[in-house]
């Protein structure tokens, strides 16, 4: 591989953990083509219902907003990001919904969760396991903002897909289906689910190609 090339794979794998200026926002643009799908059924077992409060981590720009809204009514929304540049475009995006203080969007380090004990009643994230720097402890974390009874939607593409990609250097920790359970098994959450779906893409991030990913859903 070229110099120039491996350059190139840098600036987007740093772009895909923290999306960050002009790129940033081009990057997320992409991967809201490139996940569609694996948000898509990710907001559907979520399963929202009226009047829940709903905490996604790692939103992107959020463009997906109005499909989450529009599950259930009187919900309330609020998006965590590490990155600054896409918590600005989510407010810009979905403008209509933090006006009406329906949603809210925050910035926090990646590690701890600004919130108290038993704060929501379904929280998802979706591509964000690869870069949780303390997996156990912010897994640990989200059952502590958790209610009980709470549904947890965690969706991820498997390390067998994963390996192959010559972006994922080693700022992504991979997994598949018996790694996760690992994972969890350190913690207090309970899977219910694990959901095995595939889907095809071709984008400016990834090459054709089919992706098999996983919907894990977890109570506490």
């Amino acid at each position: 591989m070229n110099s120039q090339k491996e350059i190139e794979l840098k600036e987007l794998s740093s772009q895909l953990s923290k999306p960050d200026g002009k790129n940033g926002v081009d990057v997320a643009f992409a991967m809201n083509e490139t996940n569609k799908e694996m948000v898509r059924y990710s907001i559907e077992e979520l399963n929202a219902s009226d009047k829940n409060l709903i905490l996604e981590i790692g939103h992107g720009n959020a463009l997906h907003l109005t499909d989450i809204m529009d599950d259930a009514g009187e919900l309330h929304y609020t998006g965590l990001e590490i990155s600054e540049t896409m918590q600005e475009e989510a407010v810009r995006i979905n403008k209509k919904y933090v006006e009406a203080r329906q949603a809210e969007f925050l910035v926090y380090d990646g590690e701890l969760l600004p919130f108290e004990d038993n704060a929501f009643d379904k929280i998802m994230t979706v591509n964000t396991i690869y870069f949780w720097s303390n997996p156990i402890s912010f897994a640990k974390e989200i059952y502590r903002v958790l209610k009980p009874g709470g549904v947890l939607v965690i969706t991820f593409a498997t390390k067998e897909f994963m390996v192959n990609l010559p972006l994922a250097d080693d700022r992504f920790e991979l997994y598949n289906e018996e790694i996760f359970r690992s994972l969890i098994d350190e913690t207090s959450l309970r899977i219910m689910e694990i959901i095995k779906r595939q889907d095809r893409v071709d984008s400016q991030l990834i090459e054709l190609a089919n992706r098999d990913y996983l919907i894990s859903k977890l109570t506490k």
